[in-house]
C-alpha cells in the first residue's frame, strides 16, 4: 500500500491546480446548502413519533386541553400582599391582555375564576374579581377568603402566603405553518413590556411550554452565533502556537470550516432541521476535523524540519498517515452514527451530521490540505523541542515499570468504576437552560414562589357515556385525588370533584354542611348541566372533563424534585389505581414532565445497543487495519477503560447524569481511538519495516506521534469545553464529559497501551528486509 500512497501523493503535487479549483468547488456547492438552514423549537423534537410517553400525552391532550402554555406569575417587588385594590386590578389588567395572545383558547387567573353561589333557588356564577367592582375593605376580605380556601386556587393561582399569583394563557396553535417567533412572540414581548411598564412595583415571570420551546430556538442561534467563532479563533490561535506556523494553521482552520459547513450544507439540502441538541455539530465537527490537519501538519513540519523538501514531506506525510488517518475517520464516524439507536431524533441528527463531517474532514485533509500546502510558501518549524523530552523521559518510566502501571490505572478504573452504579438520573426540562436564562431564572423564581412547576396528569374514565355523575365513581375519584394528595411530593391536586362539592354546596344555600360529592346521579348530572351552562366563552371544563362525559382528568403539581421521584410519584399511583380503583378508571400518568422525566431511561437502554454495535465494528476495524487479532484485541482496553473512569470521576464529583450521558461513549469512541491507531500504527511501522524490538519501537512511537496525539487531544479538549459555555445545559454537560473523558483517554494510552505491549507483544520482530508490510 505504501507504493499507492506515494504514487497518489506525487499525482496530488502534480496536479495540484486542478485538484484546488474542483475540490473547493464541490465544498462550496455543499456549504450552499446552508441556506436552507432552519430551526425546529418544538419541544416535541425530542421524542421520537412512537415514544408510547409522547402518544399518551397527546391523546391527554386531544381528549382534554392542549398542555400549550404561558404563565405570568405577578409579585410584589417588595413582597406585600396581593389582596389590594391596585394589586387585585394588575391581575384583572393582566388577564385581559392574556386574551389578545394569537391562538388563545383559555386564560385562567384569580379575577376570572368563575365562582358560584346560592341566590335563592338560583345558582350564580360570577368572576371572583368581577369588572367595575368596588374595592372595598369587605369585599377584599371575602375575595381573600374565598381564593385561600378554594383548592382549585389554593397553592396553585395563588401563593400559601398570597404574596404570588398567577395568570395561565392556554393556546391551541397549529402543528403546521406558524412561525411562532414572528406571530406568538411579538405578542407576548409587548404584553410582558406594557405590564413592567405600568407596573414597576410587580415583578412580572413568565413560564410554560410555549416559552421554553421559544427559549430552546434562541440558544440554538446562541450557540451557532457564539460558540462556533470562538471555537475558530481560540483553534487558529492554539495551532499557530502549537504548530509553530501561522500559514499552516490557517491551512488546517480552512479544511476545518469546509468540513463543517458543507456537512451541515447536505443535510439541510435533506431538510433536517438544527435543535438544541444537534446544534451543537459545528463545534464537534471542527474539533474532531482538526485532529486530522493535526497529524499531516506536524508529520510535514517535522521531514522539513529534519530536512526534506517541501514536496517531499507531503509525500512521507502522506504514506505514513493515510491509513491511520483513514482508520480514526472510519471509527469516529461509526461512533456518530450509533447514535441512530437514540430515542431522541436530534441525537440522531447531531450524529448523522457529525458523522458527515468526520467523512468529509478526512476527505479534505488528504486531498485539499495537501494540495494547499504545496502551492503556499508555508515553513512549518516543528522540531525537537521540550515535549520531545519531557515525552522521552515519561516513557523512560513507563518501560522500567509496566506491571506497576497497569496495576496502579486497572486499580482506579476498579474503584472509580464502583460508583458509577450509585449515580443518579435526572432531568428537569426546566435546567435543561442555564441559569443566565431569563426563562430559567422566571422559572425558578416561579418555583420558590408559587410551588410547583411540573404536573402530571391522569385520565379516569367511567365506563360509560355521562358516567362521571355516577356518586360511586365520584367518590374513586375522590378517594384517589386524597391519596395524591397526601403525597410528599404532591403540592397540589386540581379534580373533578372538587367542582361537584363545590356545586352541591351552592344548590344547597351556601350550606359548608353540603360541601360533598352528590349522592344522587340525576342531581349530580342536572347540577353539572346548569353550571356548563353558566360559564362564559373560554371557561368551559374541558380542561377536566371529555366530550361524552365519561373521564375526567385529575392533575397533580409536583414540588421542585428530581426526574427519578417524578418516575416513583407516576408509579405509585398506578400502583395504587391498580389495586383500589375500577380496572376501567386506571390511568397511567402523562404530561411534558413525565415524557422528559423518562427521556434520559429511554435513551440508555436505546444507545447500549447502538454503543454494543460500534464496539464490535470497531474491533473489526482495529484488527484488519493492524493486521493482527491480537493487538488489535489488546487496543480494545486502552479504548474502553477512559469511558469508565470518566464515569466514575464524574459520578464522584456530579453525583448525577442526564440525557447527555447516553451520548457520551458514542461520541468520544472513536475520538479515543485516534490515539490508540495513531500510535500502533507507529509502534508496528518500527517493528516490520526496521525491525526493531519492542522497546525500541514504542521509543519511536513516542518520538514520531507524540507530539501529534498530545496536540490533538489538546485542541479536542479546548474545543468540546468550549461546549461549556452553551446555555443548553445537555451540550454544555457533553463538552464537559467528553473532554474529561478525551484527557483520561491521553493519560491512559500513553500509560496502558506501551505497558501492555512491553508484557505481550513477545514476538521476534521480522527482519526488515523481508517482513511484511507494515500497517500505518
Amino acid at each position: 500500500m505504501n507504493d499507492l500512497y506515494v504514487s497518489y501523493a506525487h499525482w496530488l503535487i502534480r496536479w495540484r491546480w486542478l485538484v484546488l479549483p474542483v475540490v473547493l468547488a464541490l465544498a462550496v456547492w455543499a456549504a450552499a446548502g446552508n441556506q436552507y438552514r432552519a430551526f425546529s423549537n418544538d419541544y416535541r423534537v425530542f421524542f421520537d413519533a412512537q415514544n408510547p410517553d409522547l402518544l399518551a400525552h397527546e391523546m391527554m391532550e386531544r381528549t382534554y386541553v392542549a398542555a400549550d402554555v404561558i404563565s405570568f406569575v405577578i409579585k410584589p417587588q417588595d413582597g406585600t400582599d396581593m389582596f389590594t385594590p391596585d394589586h387585585l386590578r394588575s391581575i384583572q389588567e393582566l388577564t385581559e391582555l392574556a386574551w389578545q395572545i394569537p391562538f388563545v383558547v383559555r386564560v385562567d387567573s384569580l379575577s376570572n375564576y368563575q365562582h358560584t353561589a346560592a341566590e335563592g333557588d338560583d345558582l350564580l356564577v360570577d368572576d371572583l374579581i368581577p369588572e367595575g367592582v368596588e374595592f372595598t375593605p369587605e369585599r377584599i376580605a371575602e375575595i381573600r377568603r374565598i381564593a385561600m380556601a378554594e383548592p382549585q386556587l389554593f397553592r396553585r393561582a395563588i401563593s400559601e402566603d398570597g404574596t404570588a399569583t398567577s395568570v395561565v394563557a392556554t393556546l391551541e396553535v397549529p402543528e403546521e405553518g406558524v412561525n411562532m417567533q414572528t406571530v406568538i412572540v411579538p405578542k407576548v414581548d409587548e404584553i410582558q413590556n406594557s405590564f413592567r411598564e405600568a407596573h414597576p412595583d410587580l415583578r412580572l415571570s413568565t413560564t410554560g411550554q410555549l416559552m421554553m420551546s421559544l427559549w430552546f430556538f434562541r440558544v440554538t442561534q446562541s450557540d451557532l452565533s457564539t460558540l462556533f467563532p470562538i471555537m475558530i479563533l481560540i483553534l487558529a490561535v492554539s495551532m499557530a502556537l502549537l504548530l509553530r506556523s501561522f500559514l499552516a494553521s490557517g491551512v488546517a482552520i480552512v479544511t476545518v470550516l469546509l468540513s463543517v459547513l458543507s456537512a451541515m450544507g447536505l443535510w439541510f439540502y435533506l431538510g433536517v432541521k438544527l435543535t438544541p441538541a444537534s446544534g451543537s455539530v459545528a463545534v464537534i465537527i471542527v474539533t474532531v476535523a482538526v485532529a486530522d490537519a493535526i497529524h499531516l501538519l506536524v508529520t510535514i513540519g517535522k521531514e522539513m524540519g529534519a530536512g526534506k523538501s517541501r514536496r517531499e514531506a507531503i509525500v512521507e506525510s502522506i504514506r505514513i498517515n493515510m491509513e491511520p488517518v483513514a482508520l480514526t475517520s472510519l471509527t469516529t464516524a461509526i461512533g456518530f452514527l450509533s447514535l441512530n439507536f437514540s430515542d431522541a431524533p436530534p441525537f440522531r441528527d447531531l450524529g448523522n451530521i457529525a458523522a458527515t463531517g468526520a467523512v468529509l474532514a478526512w476527505i479534505l485533509s488528504v486531498v485539499l490540505l495537501p494540495a494547499l500546502v504545496a502551492v503556499l510558501p508555508m515553513r512549518p518549524r516543528i522540531g525537537k523541542g521540550f515535549e520531545q523530552a519531557a515525552l522521552f523521559g515519561f516513557v523512560e518510566r513507563v518501560v522500567q515499570r509496566p506491571k506497576a502501571v497497569l496495576l496502579g490505572v486497572f486499580g482506579v478504573a476498579i474503584v472509580l468504576g464502583s460508583s458509577i452504579p450509585f449515580v443518579a438520573i435526572n432531568d428537569r426540562f426546566v435546567e435543561f437552560l442555564s441559569r443566565d436564562i431569563p426563562f430559567r431564572q422566571d422559572a425558578d423564581y416561579i418555583s420558590d414562589n408559587l410551588p410547583g412547576i411540573y404536573d402530571v396528569a391522569f385520565s379516569l374514565s367511567s365506563g360509560e357515556e355521562g358516567g362521571i355523575a355516577d356518586p360511586e365513581y365520584l367518590a374513586h375519584l375522590d378517594r384517589f385525588a386524597t391519596w395524591l394528595q397526601e403525597q410528599p411530593e404532591i403540592v397540589h391536586v386540581s379534580q373533578f370533584g372538587t367542582v361537584m362539592k363545590r356545586l352541591n354546596r351552592s344548590m344547597n344555600g351556601d350550606d359548608e354542611a353540603y360541601y360533598r360529592l352528590p349522592e344522587d346521579r340525576e342531581l349530580a348530572a342536572q347540577y353539572l348541566l346548569l353550571y356548563e351552562m353558566s360559564l362564559p366563552y373560554g371557561l368551559d371544563l374541558n380542561n377536566q372533563i371529555n366530550v361524552p362525559k365519561s373521564a375526567t382528568r385529575v392533575m397533580a403539581t409536583m414540588d421542585n424534585i428530581t426526574s427519578t421521584q417524578m418516575k416513583q410519584v407516576k408509579w405509585r399511583a398506578e400502583a395504587w389505581m391498580a389495586e383500589n380503583l375500577p380496572e376501567e378508571m386506571y390511568g397511567a400518568g402523562s404530561g411534558t414532565t413525565i415524557i422528559f422525566a423518562f427521556l434520559t431511561q429511554r435513551n440508555l437502554s436505546s444507545m447500549m445497543i447502538g454503543t454494543a454495535i460500534a464496539i464490535v465494528l470497531i474491533s473489526l476495524c482495529l484488527v484488519a487495519a493492524l493486521r493482527s487479532v491480537k493487538l488489535g484485541m489488546l487496543s480494545l482496553i486502552p479504548n474502553f477503560l477512559p469511558p469508565v473512569i470518566a464515569f466514575g470521576i464524574w459520578t464522584t464529583i456530579v453525583g448525577e447524569i442526564g440525557l447527555y450521558a447516553a451520548m457520551v461513549t458514542a461520541t468520544s469512541l472513536g475520538l479515543i481511538v485516534d490515539f490508540t491507531v495513531h500510535f500502533l500504527s507507529k509502534y508496528l511501522r518500527a517493528r516490520r519495516e526496521q525491525g526493531s524490538d519492542v522497546e525500541a519501537a514504542i521509543h519511536y512511537a513516542f518520538q514520531t506521534v507524540g507530539s501529534a496525539l498530545w496536540i490533538s487531544a489538546a485542541v479536542l479538549i479546548v474545543g468540546f469545553s468550549v461546549l461549556a459555555w452553551s446555555d443548553f445545559a445537555i451540550n454544555a454537560n457533553l463538552g464537559m464529559f467528553v473532554a474529561l473523558t478525551v484527557a483520561v483517554a491521553l493519560v491512559v494510552d500513553f500509560l496502558v497501551l506501551p505497558s501492555l505491549l512491553l508484557l505481550v507483544d513477545k514476538e521476534k520482530a521480522p527482519d526488515a528486509a523481508t517482513g511484511p508490510a507494515p500497517a500505518q
